[in-house]
């Protein structure tokens, strides 16, 4: 126990003891009220971490500020709002997701030339496909999802979607113009949630298109009904 005298005679160590406090989140006044912290474990996904705790992957990131859960790294701690206690959460296994995946139907999210395709390109891996197509088309969801994140903060990206479609599966949406639903939001395969534009690191008007498992990128085109070839 630290003597009260331990303040007077050293000054700003109270200070310093009620800071510690506060980033412990001990001090009632900054409680974030009912919940637990979750250290993020090599293979766990927001995804998956929300669900073994009954909540929605997008009540996940706003309680933690996220806004690209791409970004989530082993050792890092979440806030799980509502947890009365820490639960074992088991990492997502790419090979189980594929077989999940392959019984899932997607379709091509937009008509038009893909200019580019899932792969290395100049010595850097490109995680997805590129869909040239007049300014202003409709972007279509390529399957029934929940609208995970909606916004221009995912950097290159510019104004992009992410769609939740259950089992570690999801699809992002790049450079849109506008967009046609918020986070949260139901859709149905084939509905339009955005249009094409060029915002973010776009050198020309086109949709980037991404499928991701387990957060782990994978060749969208492998996964669609229809696929454009290239012209």
């Amino acid at each position: 126990m630290i003597p009260r005298s331990a303040f007077r005679e050293t000054p700003g160590l109270r200070e310093v003891l009620l800071v510690a406090l506060f980033l412990a989140g001990l001090v009632t006044g900054c409680s974030k009220g009912k919940g637990v912290y979750h250290r993020i474990e090599r293979g766990q996904t927001a995804y998956r971490i929300a669900k073994t705790y009954g909540i929605e992957p997008r009540e996940l990131l706003e309680a933690n500020k996220i806004v690209d859960p791409r970004t989530l790294q082993p050792g890092q701690m979440l806030w799980i709002p509502g947890a009365t206690g820490t639960k074992t959460v088991s990492p997502v296994r790419i090979e189980r997701q594929r077989s999940r995946i392959s019984g899932k139907k997607f379709i091509m999210p937009l008509r038009g030339t893909v200019s580019s395709r899932f792969g290395w390109r100049n010595g850097r891996m490109h995680e997805g496909m590129d869909i040239l197509a007049p300014k202003g088309t409709g972007v279509r969801a390529a399957g029934y999802g929940v609208v995970l994140y909606a916004g221009d903060g995912l950097h290159g990206y510019g104004n992009a979607i992410i769609l939740d479609h259950g089992d570690g599966v999801t699809t992002l949406y790049g450079h849109l113009k506008r967009f046609r639903v918020r986070s949260g939001d139901a859709v149905a395969a084939g509905s339009v949630i955005g249009t094409v534009g060029d915002t973010g690191n776009a050198t020309t008007t086109h949709l980037h298109f991404e499928l991701r498992l387990g957060g782990e990128g994978v060749d969208p085109e492998k996964y669609l009904e229809k696929a454009e070839k290239r012209r």
